[in-house]
């Protein structure tokens, strides 16, 4: 999710703004059970804002949240992980920065995967022209 809400380098926008709704880039994996976990990350805040920039949340953070959603221990971890993993992600500016998390494309998905190709090249079209100016 980090690598989606990261800007690249050079772009205004973060990665995620050219991608189709349908996009296999864009769609999150099944995280099945454990779904709720992630809500839990959500509504404990995913990173937080540091003074050089975003930094995950650490051990005060998640006691600080559980005072009010009690958690336990393995909840608690993979809170402390998914904010670590998030951050690692929004630091990936390369615009070439291959995505953390790929799946098998079925046949169908290519089309929405095509669409948001042809806005990445319609942005870039018109970077250039702006440049030009």
């Amino acid at each position: 999710m980090g690598w989606l809400h990261a800007t690249p380098e050079k772009r205004e926008e973060p990665r995620c703004a050219g991608f189709d709704e349908e996009d296999p880039f864009f769609v999150m994996p099944d995280l099945g059970v454990a779904d709720y976990i992630a809500k839990l990350w959500i509504e404990c805040g995913k990173c937080k804002s540091g003074g050089m920039g975003y930094t995950s949340l650490d051990w005060v953070d998640v006691h600080a949240y559980s005072q009010f959603q009690p958690l336990d221990k393995f909840e608690a971890e993979s809170i402390l992980m998914m904010s670590r993993s998030y951050c690692s992600g929004l630091s990936m500016k390369d615009p070439n920065a291959k995505a953390p998390y790929q799946r098998e494309i079925e046949e169908w998905e290519w089309e929405a995967r095509s669409r948001s190709i042809e806005r990445s090249i319609q942005e870039s079209e018109n970077t250039i022209k702006k440049a030009g100016r």
